[in-house]
C-alpha cells in the first residue's frame, strides 16, 4: 500500500489508540500522554504515514507555516538571526516560509503567498518593509511580530536589541580609550535600529560635546554594508586621520572602513584610530579585523519573537508588547588606550 493511501485511522488502529489521539499527536493541539505519543509515532513510521498539512490547515483555518520576511539573506547578521528563528519555529512544531523582499512587487506577492498558504503568523526581521505590510497582515487576521523596528500598530508586538544600551557601551569604551574626535558611521536612509543607535550615541556623549572635551561628526555612507565602509574611509581620510574614535551602525560597515583606511592610506586600527561595530558577526573576530563590537543575542531574539507570536495568536486583542533584548560589549584589539 502506498504511503499516500494511509489514513490517520490506520495509524490509530495499529497503535491501539483513538483517532483523536493521532490528531493531537501530529497537530500539537491538546495533551497526549508520552506513551501514547510514542505508540502513534511508531505506528506512523511503520505505515509510512504522512500528515496531510493542507487538510489540517483547512480544518483549523491556519497551516503549520510561519512566514519570515527579510530584505536579504546575504547579510551575515540577518542570516544568523534567520537560522535561530527557523530553529525555534521547528522546535515549536511549525515550518518556516522564508521570503526575501526587495521591492513593492515582492511585498504584494509575499502577502498573497501568506494568505494562500494560511500562515499561522508572520515575523518581520527587517526594518525596511513599509508599515503597510504589517497592517495588511493584521487586516487579514494574521498575527505579526516585528524585530528591530518600531510600529504604532497596537496589536503588533516588537522584539528589539537594546540599541540605547549598546550605543552607551560604545561611547563609554571610546571615551575610556581617550578618543577625542568621535564619529558615528551610518548608511543613508538606513534602518530604524541604525538610526536609534546613532541618536543614543550622541546622547551618551552630549555633555562631553558641550564641555568641548570631544568633537563629534556623523559620517554617512552612500552604499550599504561592507562596500559603503570601504568607500567612506577613503573619502574621510584623504587629508589625514580626521577621527580617532568611530562607532559604526553595524560590523560590515566597520570591517569595510578598516579595509578602506588600510588599503588606501595604510591607516590601521587601533594605531591610528579606534573603531567599534554592532552585531558581532563571525567576521568581526577574524585576525585581520579584531573588531570590538556590540553583540546582539540572536538566539534570545528568536525565542522571544516566537513566544510573542504564539501569545498573539491566542489573544489577538491584548496590548502591544515591546521587548528589549540585552546586548553586550565584546572587546577586541580595534580599541586601545590612546596617548
Amino acid at each position: 500500500m502506498k504511503a499516500k493511501n494511509i489514513t490517520a485511522q490506520d495509524v490509530a488502529d495499529l497503535a491501539g489508540v483513538s483517532r483523536a489521539a493521532v490528531s493531537r499527536t501530529f497537530s500539537n493541539n491538546g495533551s497526549v500522554a508520552e506513551a501514547t505519543r510514542q505508540k502513534v509515532l511508531e505506528a506512523a513510521k511503520k505505515l509510512g504515514y504522512q500528515v496531510n498539512i493542507l487538510a489540517q490547515s483547512l480544518n483549523r483555518q491556519r497551516s503549520d507555516l510561519v512566514g519570515l520576511v527579510t530584505t536579504t539573506t546575504r547579510d551575515p547578521f540577518r542570516s544568523l538571526l534567520l537560522e535561530h528563528l527557523i530553529k525555534q519555529i521547528q522546535q515549536a512544531g511549525f515550518q518556516a516560509l522564508v521570503t526575501e523582499v526587495e521591492s513593492a512587487e515582492d511585498l504584494e506577492q509575499t502577502l498573497q503567498k501568506f494568505i494562500q498558504f494560511r500562515v499561522s503568523g508572520v515575523i518581520i526581521t527587517s526594518g525596511r518593509p513599509p508599515a503597510e505590510f504589517a497592517k495588511e497582515c493584521v487586516r487579514c487576521e494574521i498575527p505579526v511580530v516585528v524585530i528591530n523596528r518600531e510600529t504604532d500598530l497596537s496589536n503588533v508586538d516588537v522584539v528589539k536589541s537594546d540599541n540605547s544600551a549598546g550605543a552607551e557601551l560604545a561611547a563609554k569604551t571610546l571615551l575610556a580609550a581617550n578618543c577625542k574626535r568621535l564619529a558615528y558611521l551610518n548608511v543613508r536612509n538606513d534602518t530604524y535600529s541604525s538610526t536609534a543607535r546613532g541618536a543614543a550615541f550622541i546622547k551618551a556623549i552630549a555633555e562631553d560635546i558641550v564641555d568641548n572635551t570631544v568633537s563629534f561628526e556623523q559620517i554617512v555612507a552612500e552604499y550599504p554594508r561592507y562596500e559603503g565602509g570601504v568607500k567612506v574611509a577613503r573619502q574621510v581620510f584623504e587629508n589625514g586621520v580626521k577621527y580617532d574614535g568611530i562607532f559604526c551602525a553595524n560590523d560590515l560597515l566597520a570591517c569595510g572602513f578598516i579595509d578602506g583606511a588600510r588599503s588606501a592610506f595604510n591607516y590601521r586600527a587601533p594605531d591610528d584610530f579606534c573603531i567599534i561595530g554592532f552585531d558581532d558577526i563571525p567576521v568581526a573576530n577574524f585576525e585581520s579585523y579584531g573588531l570590538t563590537t556590540i553583540r546582539q543575542d540572536t538566539s534570545a531574539i528568536a525565542k522571544q519573537a516566537l513566544a510573542l507570536l504564539r501569545q498573539r495568536a491566542v489573544q489577538s486583542d491584548r496590548s502591544q508588547v515591546i521587548q528589549n533584548i540585552n546586548v553586550e560589549l565584546v572587546k577586541r584589539r580595534s580599541v586601545a588606550k590612546r596617548n
